[in-house]
């Protein structure tokens, strides 16, 4: 039995290449965490750890696999990123949660990145790239 022939259109070609692309992307390795906090007092916090800012601390302790803390990670591929997870509260609508280090933040600009918080409400933080020379982006709560 004989299959159809299928039209090779522009369509499957590019949804197959992002198909390709999404694998290799999951093959990707990341970087190691940085945990967010004072170091040595907070959980998982080295000496590379950002300090948290302006009232801003983790919601918990990390002891559950749902009780994520704070961190963030660099990914190196196909369109390098970085990973962020929040779990932290205390701090004011629109002020500084912390600031990532040199480096981490792509020379993309500010970027708005949707959210929920941990009663499921819709939320953003905002990464804004310092204009000072250090490479360091700073991390908002909210739309600024």
């Amino acid at each position: 039995m004989t299959r159809p022939l299928k039209p090779a259109t522009d369509r499957r070609q590019i949804n197959h290449a992002v198909g390709r692309v999404r694998d290799l992307e999951r093959r990707v390795p990341a970087g190691d965490w940085i945990y967010v906090g004072d170091f040595p007092s907070d959980p998982g916090t080295t000496d590379d750890s950002p300090p948290f800012q302006n009232g801003w601390a983790n919601t918990g302790d990390g002891s559950a696999g749902t009780d994520e803390l704070t961190k963030f990670r660099w990914k190196i591929g196909l369109g390098a990123s970085i990973d962020l997870v929040f779990n932290c509260d205390g701090g004011a609508n629109g002020s500084v949660i912390f600031t990532l280090p040199a480096d981490y933040w792509p020379a993309v600009g500010k970027q708005t990145i949707d959210c929920t918080d941990n009663d499921g409400n819709f939320t953003c933080v905002t990464v804004v790239p310092r204009d000072d020379g250090t490479n360091e982006a700073d991390v908002y709560q909210g739309r600024v």
